[in-house]
């Protein structure tokens, strides 16, 4: 999907089908991530905020970034009928911005990786707005045939993990966790596996 796509379904994105997903995704970044009431977080392609939510009790602030503005819309909607105080949403594209800047001690993104061109320089990004100590958390597809997407998909279809441990590594990111944790069954009827990987930025 194109942004246009993203910004047309964004009022109905959260179907009881993405919604347990969401759930399964946020219990694995807990799972893998000590969560604490100190920590600055990010979440890069957010979305409506279905990961992301379900964690903002158990962290200090939250900082929503995604690229489409009806699916930020419908997350701010959300902060606002919640009363969340902690938590901000961002219209910003890490690949192309260099204005921006953070220091957060979790940066965690789930099914956004695969729609950038150049990962390796994202995750350079990403780890140059981490603390010392802090982490990243990617929810991603493994390697497939292209079929997830389907024909004309321009991003990746998705990633062998040995190659991503080693983008981490160039990235300044020492691997901590790295698992196929589910499946996600698509309209055509197949199985994908999703991997979360996360990596530490070396402390002070």
């Amino acid at each position: 999907m194109d942004m246009n796509d993203f910004n047309a379904r964004a009022a109905e994105w959260d179907t009881p089908q993405r919604v347990k997903k969401a759930q399964r995704v946020a219990a694995a970044i807990e799972g893998a991530v000590t969560l604490d009431p100190s920590m600055d977080v990010m979440e890069y392609g957010c979305g409506t905020g279905l990961v992301g939510l379900q964690l903002l009790a158990k962290i200090g602030t939250a900082t929503f970034i995604d690229t489409s503005e009806g699916m930020l819309e419908v997350l701010s909607s959300k902060l606002a009928q919640q009363q969340l105080p902690n938590a901000q949403v961002c219209n910003v594209d890490l690949s192309a911005d260099t204005s921006f800047s953070g220091a957060y001690d979790l940066i965690f993104s789930s099914m956004t990786l695969h729609h950038i061109p150049d990962y390796a320089a994202i995750l350079a990004r990403f780890s140059g707005l981490l603390k010392p100590g802090g982490k990243l958390a990617i929810v991603d597809l493994v390697s497939e045939d292209g079929s997830f997407h389907g024909a004309g998909f321009e991003g990746h279809n998705g990633f062998d993990l040995a190659q991503l441990a080693q983008a981490f590594g160039a990235a300044g990111l020492a691997v901590t966790h790295s698992d196929v944790f589910m499946e996600m069954k698509r309209e055509n009827g197949r199985r994908y596996p999703l991997f979360l990987i996360v990596g530490a930025k070396a402390g002070v």
